[in-house]
Parts: C-alpha cells; sequence; structure tokens
C-alpha cells in the first residue's frame, strides 16, 4: 500500500516539474549572438519552446500511462 502512494505521489512530482518546465526557455548566448536577424531569431526561439513543450507533454501522458497501470 505504501509504495502505490509514493509511486503516485513521484509520479504527480515528475508532472508538476514537466509543467513547470513548460514556463522557462534557456537559450545559449551564441545562438543570440549569431548574425541572424531578429525576425529569425524569433522563430527559432519559438521552435525551440514549442519542441520543449512538445516533449514535455509527452512525457506527462508517458507518466499517466504508467500511472494507470
Amino acid at each position: 500500500m505504501g509504495k502505490n502512494k509514493d509511486k503516485e505521489m513521484y509520479a504527480r512530482q515528475i508532472i508538476e516539474m514537466s509543467e513547470q518546465s513548460k514556463e522557462t526557455l534557456t537559450i545559449r548566448k551564441e545562438i543570440i549572438i549569431d548574425s541572424m536577424s531578429d525576425e529569425e531569431l524569433g522563430k527559432w526561439i519559438r521552435q525551440m519552446y514549442k519542441a520543449k513543450c512538445e516533449a514535455a507533454d509527452e512525457h506527462i501522458e508517458h507518466i499517466n500511462r504508467t500511472n494507470a497501470d
């Protein structure tokens, strides 16, 4: 019984951390300093953020499927 509660607690924490990870994006200075235009940089950052959110959502789905078993 204790193991199931621990499993559920860890799953909730992992999901919470995945949700929180979607709130920030860290970008290396080389990407910002590169010779691309501001418009290209904006597109690049948007793509990076979208990929990060998709990965976090996939991770959340995986945890939910695993926890349902």
